[in-house]
Parts: structure tokens; C-alpha cells; sequence
């Protein structure tokens, strides 16, 4: 999964978002989101209420994520869209 995610930051998000890799271990992989394209776009278009939108979409793979099968749990406590300076996805594994 995180390897999934580390290929998308760089092929499909690419230079429209800013990534910071806070932690890359055996343990966690956490990424803060600090630049958005979708954040960016709705708040010049005078609607940044949208962003919500984009934010919640991001359940919709994780709801998918069960610890006990896949050794690991995604949190994410703050998004850009939320009124937060950053969004945090977080993949923390669980101990065996």
C-alpha cells in the first residue's frame, strides 16, 4: 500500500501537490499533504467549501483497509479541507 501511494504522489499527483514524507519506516509511513491542486483550485474559484468533497472521496479506498488482514491502519486526523494547514495520511502497521 504504501508503496501504491509513493508511486502515485510522483506519477499521478506530480507537481500540483507538495509532499513531506514525515516518517518512511518498518513501522509507519506518514505524508503530509501541504499543497493541493483540488484546495487550490476551489479556494481561487471562491468555493473552498468543495475541497470537503475531495477529502471525503479519500474513504472510499480506505474504508477498504482492515487492519487484521492487511497488517496496518490509515488514519488521517487533518486535511487542507477541513480548514487544517496540511493534510496527514498516515498508514501505521500493527504489531504481529
Amino acid at each position: 500500500m504504501v508503496e501504491d501511494c509513493k508511486q502515485r504522489e510522483e506519477q499521478f499527483f506530480g507537481s500540483s501537490f507538495e509532499f513531506e514524507r514525515e516518517r518512511d519506516d518498518a513501522s509507519a509511513y506518514l505524508l503530509n499533504i501541504k499543497r493541493c491542486f483540488y484546495h487550490d483550485f476551489f479556494v481561487a474559484n471562491h468555493a473552498p467549501e468543495l475541497t470537503k468533497l475531495f477529502c471525503e472521496f479519500d474513504w472510499n479506498w480506505a474504508a477498504a483497509i482492515d487492519s487484521h488482514r492487511h497488517r496496518f491502519r490509515f488514519q488521517r486526523p487533518r486535511t487542507l479541507g477541513y480548514g487544517q494547514k496540511m493534510c496527514s495520511f498516515q498508514f501505521l502497521r500493527e504489531k504481529q
